[in-house]
């Protein structure tokens, strides 16, 4: 549990590196030991998005989407590809280097529009950002697109699908997900001690003697591809 969480609210759970979900709070209890909080145990509803609406499908790949027969309304939620996180600085004989920015998550709109039974809705999904920094590519639908969403904190969490899109800093993103890339690692600090050495006519020259070379940044991981969910009801 999250001692800062309160009942009634959605929380985002960490599945593994790649996956996050969402669900409502319903229950959370504290236990203490010697006055010092010993655990945290929560209890969590999920929804079934069928509850909501009769059908949903989710667009991860560009292309069109046609409405179906008898459906004149749809919930749509575009999500961006995410940013790819920053390459961690070298380190140095003084210090070590500083970890890499995490790619922000891709920005998300939510919206319900109107629609005609075969009306076909151009659809474009948001490359995920390169390592390293690059910038995640804008989802379209239709006349839509996330660019007027914005980004959230940590997560944007749909109750509808019980998933979290565009989170922040992951190490191994889920295509289809937003989710922003890990930055880098920072290198290590290097380690060096001061030499000495004598030439033939008795001068001391004092010199560095390198123990450990200081660590290269490693690599931000890429953002992951965006997505377009659709619901709607016959």
């Amino acid at each position: 549990g999250d001692p800062a969480a309160e009942i009634g609210d959605v929380v985002t759970l960490e599945l593994d590196e790649h996956s996050a979900a969402s669900a409502r709070l319903v229950e959370q209890t504290f236990d203490f030991s010697s006055g010092v909080l010993a655990g945290c145990k929560a209890a969590l509803i999920q929804p079934i998005g069928i509850r909501q609406y009769e059908n949903q499908v989710q667009l991860t790949e560009s292309g069109s989407w046609t409405v179906p027969e008898d459906v004149y309304v749809i919930h749509v939620v575009l999500v961006s590809g995410g940013d790819g996180g920053y390459k961690g600085d070298p380190g140095s004989y003084d210090e070590a280097g500083d970890d890499g920015e995490d790619g922000a998550g891709g920005k998300v709109l939510a919206r319900g529009l109107n629609v005609l039974p075969g009306q076909v809705m151009p659809v474009t999904i948001g490359q995920g950002g390169a390592a390293n920094g690059g910038k995640g590519g804008v989802t379209t639908f239709g006349p839509l697109s996330a660019d007027d969403g914005r980004a959230y904190t940590p997560s944007y969490t749909d109750i509808a699908s019980g998933r979290a899109f565009g989170r922040i800093g992951v190490k191994l993103p889920r295509p289809g997900s937003g989710d922003g890339g890990k930055g880098g690692k920072g290198g290590a600090k290097g380690q060096r001690h001061e030499g000495k050495s004598k030439d033939d006519h008795g001068f001391v020259t004092k010199t560095w003697v390198v123990d450990v070379r200081p660590g290269k940044g490693e690599n931000g991981s890429p953002g992951a591809s965006g997505c377009v969910m659709i619901y709607w009801d016959r």
